[in-house]
């Protein structure tokens, strides 16, 4: 019989075989690596839907149950293996704090019962243990990924289903996420309460964060979730954390990835889109070259409030894309949300969001080119491309676009918001043009499809 547990992109599965009682049933396809571990007797196994509870009895309740870590305070990268089974209830409800009854964790209800033994946590039926850095956690409701298209539990209001790596997985595929509460990913504040740093203790060096998710329609949306240790201090045009081959080399980011207030935004140029640099978040404004203010507007809006990881609370004039704020070594403009995320690469259609024109992120326009002549396309002989323009750069919409190198305008390349775009003439035509500005955005980020990291680092 074999038991299995994500890595930590929660896209493949290690394999270990279970001496386990004789009311223990289970199996999966798979490369089988021999570890023998010996499994206690509140857990029984088998495989087990989290979404429905079945086929556990009343006072069993589908959850994941760890075989073996190792302890996150003497190991730098926790080996997290485990499975889909039932496991007796526990009696800690959604919002209280819980533990994972591992062998870094004991507690008189649940005491240690060894390295390598299959162990749950305390929560209550249809809640799992949401761990912070030092191993305590938080119970929080187990839902169903899929949101309103799906027929598993939907997380509330001013809530979001995330996907959590190495977790919950079925032949290497997450079937069920937890509810995190939703955010500003700009402010970094709670949609609900509005806690600082998304309800840190310390938010002047957070441990959680506001990251890209799925929305119950399946659209982009934003929820808390804990910062991996890994991904302290990738700030602005840092590479995200993510999963690595067995050679050590990545192969994904995580949708937490980043330090809190920056989120996957544009790979480098020599990178395919499966790998993202982390961005800062931004508020932002109009911009083109027709005037001082509105020429300055390019690195965001200077009267709205931003949140810096290193500042206790947000404040006015930390939303800036400029260096040593949200910015970094190399000039960015705040591009608005809908610029960034929300254009289907597929069809250049923009899929309508609440954040589409309040949320932005730090474009490094300076980092990429594009065929601005569209030589390519007309079959005309080649040229070479040029670097994108700032939108500082660019004439207003109706100016003259042969006055800069670009031949373009700033309505053209996405410096205006999504609701003054949409209602000029031939809005489609904008979208082609803002789809070849940059090949880098990845779709993927859209619909929660990057899970968030949960293995301690």
């Amino acid at each position: 019989m074999v038991a299995c547990g994500g890595d930590d992109g929660g896209s493949d599965i290690t394999q270990v075989t279970i001496d386990a009682p004789e009311d223990v049933t289970q199996g999966v396809d798979g490369d089988i690596t021999d570890v023998v571990i010996d499994a206690p007797a509140d857990v029984t196994q088998g495989f087990c839907d989290p979404l429905t509870q079945t086929p556990c009895t009343a006072d069993e309740r589908c959850t994941w149950i760890v075989e073996s870590r190792d302890d996150p305070s003497t190991t730098p990268i926790e080996a997290d293996v485990g499975r889909l089974g039932c496991a007796r209830a526990g009696t800690i409800a959604v919002g209280e704090e819980c533990v994972i009854t591992g062998p870094a964790f004991p507690t008189a209800e649940f005491p240690s019962v060894g390295m390598g033994a299959g162990v749950a946590d305390n929560c209550a039926k249809g809640a799992w243990c949401r761990q912070f850095l030092d191993g305590r956690g938080v119970c929080k409701t187990i839902c169903d990924t899929a949101g309103a298209a799906g027929t598993g539990p939907q997380c509330g209001t001013n809530f979001n289903c995330a996907r959590m790596s190495a977790t919950f997985l079925s032949m290497g595929t997450v079937i069920a996420g937890i509810c995190e509460p939703t955010c500003n990913p700009v402010t970094q504040k709670t949609e609900a309460t509005g806690e600082e740093a998304c309800g840190s203790p310390d938010p002047a060096n957070p441990y959680l964060g506001c990251f890209t998710g799925a929305n119950a329609d399946g659209t982009l949306g934003f929820a808390c979730s804990r910062v991996p240790r890994a991904a302290k201090g990738r700030t602005d045009r840092r590479r995200a954390h993510g999963p690595t081959d067995s050679g050590g080399v990545q192969t994904g980011v995580f949708s937490n990835g980043c330090e809190a207030g920056y989120i996957l935004g544009f790979g480098p140029a020599d990178e395919t889109v499966t790998i993202a640099n982390c961005n800062g978040t931004c508020y932002p404004a109009d911009s083109d070259n027709s005037t001082s203010e509105l020429a300055a507007a390019a690195i965001g809006d200077p009267t709205k409030e931003g949140k810096l990881h290193t500042k206790a609370a947000a404040a006015v004039g930390d939303t800036l894309c400029r260096i040593n704020n949200k910015g970094s070594a190399g000039p960015s403009d705040c591009r608005y949300g809908w610029f960034a995320f929300y254009v289907d690469p597929e069809t250049n259609v923009v899929l309508d969001s609440p954040y589409q024109d309040n949320v932005g992120i730090c474009y490094p326009y300076s980092d990429f080119t594009y065929d601005h002549d569209e030589d390519e396309l007309t079959g005309m002989p080649p040229t070479a491309e040029i670097g994108v323009p700032s939108c500082f750069q660019l004439p207003p919409y109706g100016g003259n676009p042969a006055s800069t190198p670009h031949n373009r305008t700033a309505d053209e390349l996405g410096c205006y918001s999504w609701a003054r775009t949409r209602n000029l003439p031939d809005p489609t035509a904008r979208l082609k043009s803002i789809q070849k500005l940059n090949p880098y955005r990845n779709a993927s980020f859209t619909g929660g499809q990057v899970a968030h990291k949960h293995i301690l680092q």
